[in-house]
């Protein structure tokens, strides 16, 4: 399906759960991080949305510009530009008369996480917030060689071509997702690797602490890598991920009653 989000559309998979509900759902918007798409690596959304539905919970799941069937160009792609697309994402689930406004909740995975962060502590509407190795931190630049390669050229070229903008850069350096989340009251569930060596773990510490919730949930999962190491043979730090989350959306939000 496609998200209307002002001058272009944003693509995404709806989940939903087999059972017709005797009210609405509770359903939760999944945001995937850098360079992958809204099935995420290992296809991690694709099995989180499938555990979730079994349970009652819908989920809708979007591609960031650049990504996946989206129509955007990867030059498109920046902090601002993910927090719109995320936000209408959002209006557009809470507008839908098949889920429960009140029972909107985000997760994001890495950078989806900040997005998602960010997304829960200014966008009215976010009733719980999950960070999978969520980048939670206020703006740094990422990687300056890269950053002044863009400043020359306008952008960089990564593996599989994928350009990111001078933008994506600047945008990055300056956002403060950190900041944003701070006065956030819902419930909060931190899953992070041990093993994690893109985002440390004790970056999902940090964001804990932070926020004004006084329902939040620390998991690590030991020996995990950034992705719960979703794309190798061993499955069980995936599994983990996935049952710890469904199991606490599930508790917080409680399945969808059948008629």
């Amino acid at each position: 399906m496609w998200v209307p989000a002002g001058d272009h559309r944003v693509p995404g998979t709806l989940a939903m759960p087999a059972s017709p509900p005797a009210g609405a759902f509770p359903v939760v918007l999944l945001l995937h991080g850098d360079l992958s798409d809204r099935n995420e690596n290992g296809d991690l959304f694709t099995r989180l949305a499938a555990a979730l539905a079994a349970q009652g919970v819908a989920s809708l799941r979007i591609d960031f510009a650049g990504s996946g069937d989206s129509e955007e160009p990867d030059l498109a792609l920046d902090y601002p530009g993910m927090v719109t697309d995320a936000a209408a994402s959002v209006d557009y689930l809470r507008a839908d008369p098949r889920f429960d406004p009140t029972r909107v909740a985000v997760l994001g995975l890495s950078r989806g996480g900040a997005i998602a962060a960010t997304l829960a502590g200014t966008v009215p509407g976010v009733a719980a917030l999950v960070e999978w190795s969520g980048a939670v931190y206020n703006g740094h630049d990422e990687d300056p060689e890269a950053h002044d390669q863009a400043r020359a050229d306008g952008f960089v070229i990564l593996g599989g071509g994928f350009r990111l903008s001078l933008n994506w850069f600047d945008s990055i350096e300056q956002s403060h997702p950190l900041d944003d989340v701070a006065g956030f009251t819902g419930p909060v569930l931190a899953v992070t690797g041990s093993d994690d060596g893109v985002v440390p773990p004790e970056v999902s510490d940090v964001l804990l602490q932070t926020v004004a919730s006084t329902d939040t949930t620390r998991h690590s999962i030991d020996g995990a890598d950034h992705e719960f190491d979703a794309t190798t043979d061993d499955q069980s730090h995936a599994q983990e991920a996935l049952t710890v989350t469904t199991d606490w959306l599930t508790a917080r939000f409680g399945a969808a009653p059948t008629s």
